[in-house]
């Protein structure tokens, strides 16, 4: 009962834990991304300044545009082989508690067979040391006893 309950406790740690992990990964890509979008919206606004050139501007704009596409596209790629990992990972786990669990305990009835059946051969082997030692005891009672000598010698 108390080994079902830590399973059980530690199964939810983990699958908390792989919670913990996917949201911290989705935060961590949206921070990347945004402080890519702010760089690029200083470099444009500093070049409109520097250069002063619509067309230089706008083709060094539609350039920094498909960069930050192509970022984001990788980022996403990314994030999503991160948290296939992250939830093969959490199945895994799970599968591994879930089958220790179920290796350990099947059911009730498994249980209670289970320890009927260890009683039984503590009965038994309880049983056979008893007549054993009888066995010894009756042994030692027939044996022909050498006079003269002490109970200590």
């Amino acid at each position: 009962m108390i080994r079902t309950l830590e399973l059980s406790m530690e199964k939810g740690q983990k699958d908390e834990d792989a919670t913990l992990r996917s949201e911290l990964e989705k935060k961590h890509l949206n921070e990347q991304v945004e402080f890519r979008k702010a760089m690029a919206e200083q470099q444009a606004l500093l070049r409109r300044q520097l250069i002063g050139d619509a067309n230089i501007v706008g083709d060094d704009s539609a350039h920094d545009q498909r960069a930050l596409e192509k970022y984001e596209a990788q980022k996403k790629l990314e994030e999503e082989k991160r948290l296939h990992n992250i939830k093969l990972k959490k199945k895994t786990v799970a599968g591994q508690l879930d089958a220790e669990m179920n290796n350990k305990y099947g059911d009730y009835d498994d249980l209670l067979r289970r320890k009927k059946e260890e009683m039984e051969r503590m009965r038994d082997q309880t049983e056979e040391l008893a007549q054993r030692l009888a066995e010894r005891k009756e042994r030692a009672k027939n044996r022909p006893k050498i006079e003269g000598l002490s109970k200590e010698e």
